[in-house]
């Protein structure tokens, strides 16, 4: 089967707009236009981008809170996203009691970067011992 050929232009330039808006994002300072223009690449499939606009949803930037869609666009971005953004996915997941799909980042992360992942579990068991009994990836 051949590969699809990659647009790496685009992807570059789609990287750029993406660290861009984060840092607008970070200062409290993107503007709808900025969230529309993330929420545009996610919809490409970037998984960064993805967690990004899940995040905006999740908090309410320049979007109206839902955690309904929030979880959609994590799920989307838990498929095919590398370790860090599996990690970050693992701890949003776990705090909101998602255990099953929060096991699934772990496992994702296993097969991507076992340390990491390791290293993720050690932290869940010291700073939520209570809740460690019904996570168990």
């Amino acid at each position: 089967m051949k590969k699809a050929k990659v647009d790496y232009t685009r992807l570059k330039d789609e990287v750029m707009e993406i660290i861009e808006i984060e840092r607008k994002l970070q200062c409290e300072t993107a503007t709808r236009s900025d969230v529309d223009r993330m929420e545009e690449i996610a919809s490409s499939g970037t998984p960064r981008a993805e967690f990004n606009i899940g995040m905006c949803n999740y908090c309410g930037i320049q979007r109206e809170p839902s955690l309904k869609i929030a979880f959609e666009w994590f799920d989307r971005c838990r498929l095919h996203a590398g370790s860090e953004l599996q990690m970050q996915l693992c701890y949003v997941y776990f705090t909101n009691d998602k255990i099953k799909e929060a096991n699934d980042c772990v496992r994702r992360m296993v097969q991507d970067d076992p340390k990491m992942a390791s290293d993720l579990l050690e932290e869940i068991r010291k700073r939520w011992p209570d809740k460690i009994k019904e996570y168990q990836a």
